[in-house]
């Protein structure tokens, strides 16, 4: 009996040490193995992202720091030349071993940086190493900007972005690298924005009115993308002006407030253009350029007779094109249009929404009518009466100013033509000093050692607020109508300059257009209101459409004509007692002559 008690308290001894130990055997085996979950957050839905695993090891984490030791490559890694192409990749690598191990690699990579340009390049060398079979995440929905990978055990991971990028104003997100126990990561996607403004002023606005004729200034203004992902990054703008108006040709391109060179920095393409656009801009190497440095394009357009008068207004559209895909290889420079990606090969571009600018118009419509001899007033029925319209509006305008700065260090001269050339230009003879080199737009300048300074003929802009004269004339149609189409916010007066025949010129009329503009334009269907101003003449009226809101922009006035007046006359008989003596003194004449030549 004493036997079995003995035999019983060891065997539960036993029992407790193994409870006690379990939990312990539990941790070590999460650690080398474990159920893990990559969580990466990204507002854009639609994206698939699959995870491959580079390395296996065991994972152990303290003060939330994950290392991983015993470090071998995945099972699905693909070994037959991925030393070789590491190495390749940067020279971080330079000195592994042409059999060098996993753990060889990962302690190169445990010396770089988070992000870093070695880490980058170093993705971009062994995903094709990684087979084409990795774990998914789940798609997220609009209301979800989470996508989960899960079921992983503990390693090294490579997150691509198979799958996305496909929406307007999305990117597909570079390469992520993950020592995996749970992790929570955020998508590495840049998106480029671009703006669109009318410059009025001192205003930069969404939506100005403009009469025909008269300039509307334009500001383009983006950011260098963070671009050193990418092999090589594509920067196009594109711009579309509606049939209301006319593009100036007058381009220019700022970095930062300093002017870029056409031909050399960028390229304006106004022909061959694709979508309809009216020109194009595109940067020659947008990689060349610091990210974040702020890019500016102003140009001007001219309000023309297709303007469109009301509600619906002139838009004008931007977007740009940018590469939106830095895992993918650039196929390299369109050669028919440089700076612009190859259409038919393997560049990934991505578009940014719409940016719209809206110029809205107004006019005005006369009704000419009269009052005939029984006192009735008659309206359209008074053709041939002419009319003038004047007054004054207000435009931007832009103007380029033409100095000289010190040449930069550089390989190209520009030329009088626009063209540039590798050869240094000749130096001129001195001619009191200052000579300016008639070949080339240099200036040359003399120093006190006799040595020349080479100056580079350069522009600078600047904006202008300026009033000018609307003056237009018409008749009236055989209906006694004339409109005055195309007409901005101003004060405007209208006068009767030919009267027809036998009436009394009309007063004039004076018509105070306004506009209450939309502040922002999100789509391009958003509506100015049009107001009678004050100051304006009794009977001029706004058209209201079918709901009766004033968006129609067409102001009215009735125009009248009275007849000139027969005045009575007193005191004589007029003429008609001369003409009556006369033929009574003509006929006794004759009278007198037939009866002498009878006797």
């Amino acid at each position: 009996m004493k036997k079995m008690k003995k035999l019983l308290s060891m065997l539960l001894a036993v029992i407790m040490i193994l409870a006690m130990a379990a939990p312990s055997f539990a941790e070590e085996t999460n650690k080398g193995l474990g159920n893990f979950t990559i969580t990466l957050n990204n507002k854009n839905e639609g994206h698939t992202y699959t995870a491959y695993q580079v390395f296996k090891g065991d994972l152990s984490v303290e003060d939330n720091k994950k290392t991983l030791s015993n470090i071998e490559w995945a099972d699905t890694v693909v070994r037959e030349g991925l030393i070789a192409e590491i190495k390749a990749c940067d020279d971080a690598f330079e000195n592994l071993a042409d059999n060098a191990s996993a753990r060889d690699v990962a302690e190169v990579l445990a010396e770089q940086s988070d992000d870093s340009e070695v880490i980058q390049k170093f993705v971009k060398a062994v995903r094709p190493f990684l087979g084409n079979k990795g774990t998914d995440s789940v798609q997220s929905t609009p209301f979800d900007e989470t996508y989960t990978i899960s079921g992983l055990e503990a390693g090294y991971y490579l997150v691509e972005d198979a799958k996305g990028g496909d929406q307007e104003g999305d990117a597909y997100s570079r390469y992520i690298l993950e020592v995996v126990a749970d992790v929570n990561a955020n998508v590495k996607a840049e998106t480029p924005e671009i703006e669109k403004k009318i410059l009025e002023g001192n205003e930069k606005v969404d939506a100005n009115t403009a009469g025909v004729g008269k300039t509307v200034s334009y500001e383009i203004t983006g950011t260098v993308p963070q671009h050193q992902s990418y092999d090589n990054y594509y920067y196009v703008i594109n711009d579309k002006l509606s049939d209301g108006l006319t593009f100036s040709n007058d381009i220019t391109v700022t970095l930062d407030g300093d002017a870029l060179t056409p031909g050399k920095d960028y390229y304006v393409y106004t022909k061959d253009k694709a979508d309809g656009n009216t020109f194009q801009v595109a940067f020659a190497n947008i990689k060349a350029l610091t990210p974040g440095a702020k890019i500016s394009v102003t140009y001007s357009a001219v309000v023309n007779e297709n303007a469109v008068v009301g509600e619906v207004g002139n838009p004008n559209k931007v977007t740009l094109e940018y590469s939106n895909n830095p895992n993918n290889s650039s196929v390299g420079e369109n050669n028919k249009k440089p700076g612009t990606p190859d259409p038919n090969g393997g560049d990934v571009t991505g578009k940014t929404p719409e940016d719209i600018t809206i110029t809205y118009l107004a006019q005005a419509d006369i009704v000419k009518t009269f009052v005939n001899s029984a006192g009735q007033t008659i309206t359209g029925e008074l053709p041939g009466a002419e009319f003038t319209i004047t007054g004054t509006s207000k435009q931007t305008l832009l103007t380029n100013k033409t100095y000289y700065a010190p040449a930069e260090e550089g390989e190209y001269y520009l030329l009088k033509d626009g063209t540039y050339t590798s050869t240094a230009p000749v130096e001129p003879e001195i001619e009191e000093g200052v000579i300016t080199n008639e070949a080339t737009s240099h200036l040359y300048v003399q120093d006190a050692g006799g040595n020349y300074q080479r100056y580079d003929e350069k522009t600078t802009e600047t904006i202008e607020e300026v009033e000018t004269a609307v003056s237009m004339k018409g008749t009236t149609d055989s209906e006694g109508k004339l409109t005055f189409k195309g007409l901005g916010e101003g004060t405007y007066t209208i006068e009767e300059t030919k009267v027809p025949e036998g009436f009394n010129k009309a007063p004039n009329v004076t018509i105070v257009i306004k506009a209450n503009r939309p502040v922002e334009v999100i789509d391009g269907t958003e509506k100015a209101e049009w107001t009678v101003g004050e100051g304006s003449t009794d009977g001029v009226t706004l058209e209201l459409d079918a709901d009766g809101a004033n968006y129609s922009a067409v102001y009215k006035t009735t125009i009248e004509n009275r007849a000139g007046s027969l005045l009575p006359s007193t005191g004589g008989i007029g003429t008609t007692i001369f003409y009556a003596a006369g033929i009574i003194l003509m006929a006794g004449a004759v009278f007198f002559v037939v009866r002498r030549k009878r006797a």
